[in-house]
C-alpha cells in the first residue's frame, strides 16, 4: 500500500507528471496506490487525484501552509482507511 507526494519550487513545475512517475515503480513492485479523490474537502481546490503536490516557492518564508498540511493529513488518513478496509475484507 502506498501513496505519493512531492514538492516543487515553481507553480507550474510538473506536479502531476512527477506524481505519476513516482507511482510507476510502486506498481512495478505490486503496490496498491491510494490517491486523493475529489470528494475529500481538502482536495477540492487542489485538483489532483494522484497524490499530494505542494508548491514551496524559494522566495517564500512559509514552507507549508495550513492547506498543504491538511492535504498531507487527508492523504495519510486515506491510506489508513483503505488499509483497514482491505484488512477487514481479508478477515471475512
Amino acid at each position: 500500500m502506498g501513496a505519493v507526494f512531492c514538492t516543487i519550487a515553481t507553480t507550474h513545475g510538473g506536479l502531476e507528471a512527477t506524481l505519476l512517475n513516482l507511482i510507476t515503480p510502486m506498481l512495478h513492485q505490486g503496490m496498491i496506490i491510494v490517491g486523493l479523490p475529489g470528494n475529500i474537502p481538502e482536495n477540492v481546490l487542489y485538483g489532483s487525484y494522484y497524490g499530494v503536490g505542494i508548491s514551496c516557492p524559494i522566495e517564500s518564508s512559509v514552507l507549508l501552509n495550513e492547506q498543504d498540511q491538511a492535504l498531507g493529513r487527508a492523504l495519510g488518513e486515506r491510506v489508513v482507511q483503505v488499509t483497514a478496509q482491505l484488512q477487514n475484507d481479508n478477515r471475512k
